[in-house]
Protein backbone atom coordinates (compact mmCIF):
# COMPACT_ATOMS: atom_id res chain seq x y z
CA UNK A 1 0.00 0.00 0.00
CA UNK A 2 2.70 2.12 1.05
CA UNK A 3 4.64 1.14 -2.23
CA UNK A 4 1.25 2.08 -4.51
CA UNK A 5 0.96 5.95 -2.34
CA UNK A 6 4.51 6.52 -3.33
CA UNK A 7 4.14 5.74 -7.14
CA UNK A 8 0.74 7.93 -6.77
CA UNK A 9 2.56 10.87 -5.26
CA UNK A 10 5.24 10.60 -8.03
CA UNK A 11 3.18 10.60 -10.58
CA UNK A 12 0.82 13.58 -9.80
CA UNK A 13 4.17 15.46 -8.81
CA UNK A 14 5.59 14.71 -12.25
CA UNK A 15 2.19 15.63 -13.93
CA UNK A 16 2.36 18.43 -11.99
CA UNK A 17 6.01 19.97 -12.95
CA UNK A 18 4.95 19.12 -16.34
CA UNK A 19 1.88 21.35 -16.08
CA UNK A 20 3.85 24.21 -15.00
CA UNK A 21 6.58 24.06 -17.11
CA UNK A 22 4.58 24.15 -20.08
CA UNK A 23 1.86 26.91 -18.43
CA UNK A 24 5.71 29.36 -17.88
CA UNK A 25 6.56 28.30 -21.43
CA UNK A 26 3.21 29.88 -22.55
CA UNK A 27 3.92 32.58 -20.23
CA UNK A 28 7.46 33.58 -21.28
CA UNK A 29 6.81 33.56 -24.88
CA UNK A 30 4.22 36.25 -25.10
CA UNK A 31 6.20 38.24 -22.91
CA UNK A 32 9.06 37.76 -25.18
CA UNK A 33 7.66 38.36 -28.48
CA UNK A 34 6.63 41.54 -27.29
CA UNK A 35 10.36 42.38 -27.18
CA UNK A 36 10.10 41.93 -30.63
CA UNK A 37 7.22 43.61 -31.80
CA UNK A 38 8.25 46.75 -30.05
CA UNK A 39 11.76 46.55 -31.73
CA UNK A 40 10.17 46.68 -35.15
CA UNK A 41 8.07 49.21 -34.23
CA UNK A 42 10.71 51.30 -33.43
CA UNK A 43 10.62 53.69 -36.40
CA UNK A 44 6.94 54.83 -36.39
CA UNK A 45 6.61 54.65 -32.49
CA UNK A 46 7.93 57.22 -30.11
CA UNK A 47 7.46 55.24 -27.32
CA UNK A 48 8.74 51.93 -28.67
CA UNK A 49 11.98 52.34 -26.93
CA UNK A 50 10.47 52.69 -23.37
CA UNK A 51 8.27 49.36 -24.13
CA UNK A 52 10.88 47.19 -24.95
CA UNK A 53 12.84 47.94 -21.68
CA UNK A 54 10.07 46.98 -19.75
CA UNK A 55 9.31 43.62 -22.00
CA UNK A 56 13.34 42.84 -21.66
CA UNK A 57 13.29 43.40 -17.74
CA UNK A 58 9.19 41.62 -17.25
CA UNK A 59 11.19 38.54 -19.15
CA UNK A 60 14.00 38.45 -16.97
CA UNK A 61 12.13 38.67 -14.10
CA UNK A 62 10.28 35.38 -14.70
CA UNK A 63 12.80 33.81 -16.51
CA UNK A 64 14.49 33.88 -13.40
CA UNK A 65 11.73 33.09 -11.43
CA UNK A 66 10.62 29.98 -13.11
CA UNK A 67 14.19 28.76 -13.83
CA UNK A 68 14.65 29.14 -9.92
CA UNK A 69 12.06 26.98 -9.08
CA UNK A 70 10.70 24.53 -11.65
CA UNK A 71 13.48 21.98 -11.85
CA UNK A 72 12.21 20.49 -15.33
CA UNK A 73 13.38 24.18 -16.60
CA UNK A 74 17.09 22.91 -16.73
CA UNK A 75 16.67 20.85 -19.48
CA UNK A 76 13.56 22.33 -20.88
CA UNK A 77 13.76 22.80 -24.53
CA UNK A 78 12.07 26.31 -24.78
CA UNK A 79 11.57 25.68 -28.36
CA UNK A 80 9.33 28.48 -28.88
CA UNK A 81 11.52 31.21 -27.17
CA UNK A 82 15.15 29.82 -29.42
CA UNK A 83 13.31 29.84 -32.32
CA UNK A 84 12.39 33.45 -31.47
CA UNK A 85 16.02 34.71 -30.69
CA UNK A 86 16.82 33.83 -27.10
CA UNK A 87 20.19 31.71 -26.77
CA UNK A 88 20.09 28.31 -24.60
CA UNK A 89 23.36 26.63 -23.64
CA UNK A 90 23.21 23.95 -21.64
CA UNK A 91 26.35 21.44 -20.06
CA UNK A 92 26.44 18.26 -21.00
CA UNK A 93 25.74 17.01 -17.44
CA UNK A 94 22.84 19.03 -17.18
CA UNK A 95 23.72 21.16 -14.29
CA UNK A 96 24.78 24.33 -15.55
CA UNK A 97 22.97 26.62 -18.03
CA UNK A 98 22.70 29.76 -19.66
CA UNK A 99 19.93 31.89 -20.82
CA UNK A 100 21.08 34.95 -23.06
CA UNK A 101 19.25 37.27 -25.50
CA UNK A 102 20.02 40.89 -27.28
CA UNK A 103 17.53 43.25 -25.80
CA UNK A 104 17.19 45.33 -29.53
CA UNK A 105 17.98 48.07 -27.01
CA UNK A 106 21.42 49.19 -29.27
CA UNK A 107 21.89 49.97 -32.76
CA UNK A 108 25.01 48.53 -33.93
CA UNK A 109 26.46 48.35 -30.27
CA UNK A 110 24.18 45.31 -28.93
CA UNK A 111 23.09 45.04 -25.53
CA UNK A 112 22.32 41.57 -23.96
CA UNK A 113 20.52 40.12 -20.79
CA UNK A 114 21.80 36.90 -19.33
CA UNK A 115 20.59 34.24 -16.83
CA UNK A 116 22.52 31.81 -15.21
CA UNK A 117 20.92 28.56 -13.99
CA UNK A 118 22.67 25.98 -12.21
CA UNK A 119 21.62 22.37 -9.85
CA UNK A 120 23.66 21.74 -6.76
CA UNK A 121 23.09 18.89 -4.09
CA UNK A 122 19.72 18.37 -5.95
CA UNK A 123 18.47 21.89 -5.54
CA UNK A 124 18.15 24.57 -8.45
CA UNK A 125 19.18 28.14 -8.44
CA UNK A 126 18.89 31.26 -10.82
CA UNK A 127 20.74 34.07 -11.19
CA UNK A 128 22.13 36.97 -12.88
CA UNK A 129 25.66 38.14 -12.64
CA UNK A 130 26.24 41.35 -10.65
CA UNK A 131 29.69 41.70 -12.57
CA UNK A 132 28.21 41.32 -15.71
CA UNK A 133 25.91 44.14 -16.12
CA UNK A 134 25.51 48.06 -15.92
CA UNK A 135 23.36 50.57 -14.63
CA UNK A 136 21.00 49.52 -16.77
CA UNK A 137 20.61 45.69 -15.53
CA UNK A 138 22.42 44.94 -19.09
CA UNK A 139 25.33 43.12 -20.41
CA UNK A 140 27.96 43.54 -23.01
CA UNK A 141 28.62 40.12 -23.49
CA UNK A 142 25.95 37.09 -24.68
CA UNK A 143 27.78 33.68 -23.05
CA UNK A 144 27.35 29.79 -24.23
CA UNK A 145 28.61 27.04 -22.86
CA UNK A 146 31.14 25.12 -25.33
CA UNK A 147 32.30 22.55 -22.64
CA UNK A 148 32.83 20.89 -19.11
CA UNK A 149 36.10 19.66 -17.56
CA UNK A 150 37.45 17.43 -14.77
CA UNK A 151 40.16 18.98 -13.17
CA UNK A 152 41.39 17.68 -9.67
CA UNK A 153 37.82 15.87 -8.63
CA UNK A 154 36.03 19.27 -9.80
CA UNK A 155 34.22 20.05 -12.70
CA UNK A 156 34.84 23.35 -15.03
CA UNK A 157 32.91 24.76 -17.60
CA UNK A 158 34.38 26.58 -20.90
CA UNK A 159 31.77 29.24 -21.46
CA UNK A 160 32.53 31.63 -24.93
CA UNK A 161 31.75 35.23 -24.45
CA UNK A 162 31.20 37.83 -27.21
CA UNK A 163 30.45 41.90 -27.26
CA UNK A 164 29.20 43.99 -30.42
CA UNK A 165 30.75 47.25 -29.98
CA UNK A 166 30.26 48.04 -33.60
CA UNK A 167 29.52 46.76 -36.99
CA UNK A 168 33.20 46.37 -36.84
CA UNK A 169 34.86 46.37 -33.22
CA UNK A 170 33.98 43.14 -30.85
CA UNK A 171 35.58 41.67 -27.75
CA UNK A 172 36.05 38.10 -27.15
CA UNK A 173 36.44 35.48 -24.37
CA UNK A 174 36.97 32.15 -22.73
CA UNK A 175 35.64 32.57 -19.26
CA UNK A 176 35.75 29.43 -16.71
CA UNK A 177 33.02 29.14 -14.32
CA UNK A 178 31.99 26.27 -11.53
CA UNK A 179 29.53 25.01 -9.54
CA UNK A 180 30.57 25.25 -5.54
CA UNK A 181 28.50 25.04 -2.28
CA UNK A 182 25.19 26.10 -3.90
CA UNK A 183 27.10 29.08 -5.70
CA UNK A 184 27.76 29.55 -8.84
CA UNK A 185 31.51 30.81 -9.07
CA UNK A 186 32.19 32.97 -12.22
CA UNK A 187 36.20 33.67 -11.17
CA UNK A 188 37.00 30.01 -11.45
CA UNK A 189 40.83 29.35 -12.43
CA UNK A 190 41.60 26.57 -14.85
CA UNK A 191 43.68 28.44 -17.55
CA UNK A 192 47.72 28.87 -16.55
CA UNK A 193 49.81 31.56 -17.99
CA UNK A 194 52.93 33.12 -17.51
CA UNK A 195 51.63 35.63 -14.97
CA UNK A 196 49.54 32.79 -13.07
CA UNK A 197 46.59 31.05 -13.19
CA UNK A 198 43.57 32.99 -14.89
CA UNK A 199 39.87 32.76 -14.91
CA UNK A 200 39.41 34.08 -18.25
CA UNK A 201 41.54 34.92 -21.96
CA UNK A 202 40.65 37.38 -24.46
CA UNK A 203 41.10 40.34 -26.77
CA UNK A 204 39.43 43.12 -28.96
CA UNK A 205 39.45 43.55 -32.54
CA UNK A 206 38.70 46.41 -34.51
CA UNK A 207 38.21 46.56 -38.14
CA UNK A 208 37.82 50.28 -39.28
CA UNK A 209 41.32 50.86 -37.49
CA UNK A 210 44.06 51.33 -40.61
CA UNK A 211 46.13 48.15 -39.30
CA UNK A 212 43.03 46.30 -40.65
CA UNK A 213 42.42 48.34 -43.51
CA UNK A 214 44.96 47.29 -45.85
CA UNK A 215 45.64 45.43 -48.73
CA UNK A 216 46.63 42.81 -47.31
CA UNK A 217 43.86 42.86 -44.37
CA UNK A 218 42.54 39.28 -42.91
CA UNK A 219 38.92 38.40 -43.55
CA UNK A 220 37.00 38.65 -40.36
CA UNK A 221 36.42 34.62 -40.10
CA UNK A 222 39.87 34.38 -38.25
CA UNK A 223 39.29 36.90 -35.75
CA UNK A 224 36.71 34.43 -33.58
CA UNK A 225 37.71 32.27 -30.94
CA UNK A 226 37.77 28.71 -32.07
CA UNK A 227 37.32 25.38 -29.90
CA UNK A 228 38.40 22.09 -30.77
CA UNK A 229 36.71 19.75 -28.19
CA UNK A 230 37.98 16.34 -29.08
CA UNK A 231 41.40 17.62 -27.99
CA UNK A 232 40.06 20.41 -25.52
CA UNK A 233 42.09 23.32 -27.35
CA UNK A 234 41.40 26.95 -27.21
CA UNK A 235 42.43 28.73 -30.40
CA UNK A 236 43.14 32.61 -30.43
CA UNK A 237 43.92 34.84 -33.33
CA UNK A 238 46.98 36.69 -32.96
CA UNK A 239 46.83 40.18 -33.32
CA UNK A 240 49.54 42.24 -33.50
CA UNK A 241 50.31 45.63 -31.12
CA UNK A 242 49.30 47.45 -33.65
CA UNK A 243 45.80 46.12 -33.92
CA UNK A 244 46.65 44.12 -37.06
CA UNK A 245 44.85 40.76 -37.04
CA UNK A 246 46.56 38.16 -38.19
CA UNK A 247 45.78 33.97 -39.79
CA UNK A 248 48.40 32.74 -36.79
CA UNK A 249 46.76 31.23 -33.63
CA UNK A 250 47.42 31.08 -29.83
CA UNK A 251 46.48 27.49 -28.80
CA UNK A 252 45.54 26.45 -24.90
CA UNK A 253 45.58 22.43 -24.49
CA UNK A 254 43.94 21.09 -21.15
CA UNK A 255 46.91 19.11 -20.25
CA UNK A 256 44.87 16.82 -16.75
CA UNK A 257 44.69 19.98 -14.80
CA UNK A 258 44.84 22.94 -16.65
CA UNK A 259 45.08 24.83 -19.96
CA UNK A 260 48.60 25.82 -20.82
CA UNK A 261 49.94 27.23 -23.63
CA UNK A 262 51.04 24.85 -26.22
Amino acid sequence: MKFKLLFLLSILTFSIYGQDIQTCNKKLKKVFEKIKFYADQQQENEHAYDSINKYNVSFEKLLLKYSGSIPESLTFNFKDLTKNGLEVSTSENNLFRIYSWDTETGGTMRGFRNVFQFKNDEKIFSKKLPSDIDESGESNFSYEIIDQINSENKTFYVVKCISIGSSAASSHKIKIFSIENMKLNDNAKLIKTKTGIKNELGYEIDFSSSANQTPDAVNREFAWISYDKKNKIILLPVILENGKLTKKKIKYQFKGVYFEKV
